[in-house]
């Protein structure tokens, strides 16, 4: 008996301490994954998350390649993500670029993963970017 109490001593011990510990966010990296939610494929999808003010992209950036209608791409992992990024695409014959005009007062994602949600406003002829959170 004297052991069994032990043991459930023991064990309660355990528990409490394990419980106690903070918890490690879900992620310890931030990822980013493109959804093409327009009527065409995008050819030579390149990203970069934490932004370029040129024409080129930086050394962060990541080339998705294609990216097909309706679907996603595999999440790539980047240093720093903010809520909108500088974007270069083909779609439809034609080159869209998202050049962000600065960072100023802007946050780094937290660790997780993250989709950019492009979509396509044909009147202005101008691809658009919704950052969700996986």
């Amino acid at each position: 008996m004297k052991k069994l109490t032990i043991a459930a001593l023991v064990l309660s011990l355990l528990i409490i301490i394990n419980g106690c510990r903070k918890n490690k966010p879900a992620y310890e990296d931030t990822q980013v994954r493109i959804h093409n939610a327009t009527s065409w494929v995008f050819y030579d999808f390149t990203l970069d998350p934490a932004g370029t003010l040129g024409d080129n992209p930086g050394l962060s950036a990541y080339n998705y390649g294609q990216v097909n209608t309706g679907s996603f791409s595999d999440h790539h992992k980047f240093d720093q993500v903010f809520r909108y990024a500088w974007i270069k695409l083909t779609m439809n014959g034609k080159i869209y670029i998202i050049k962000p005009f600065d960072y100023t007062s802007e946050t780094p994602l937290a660790f997780g993963r993250y989709t950019y949600k492009m979509n396509y406003d044909a009147v202005a002829d101008r691809v658009l970017i919704e950052l969700v959170a996986d």
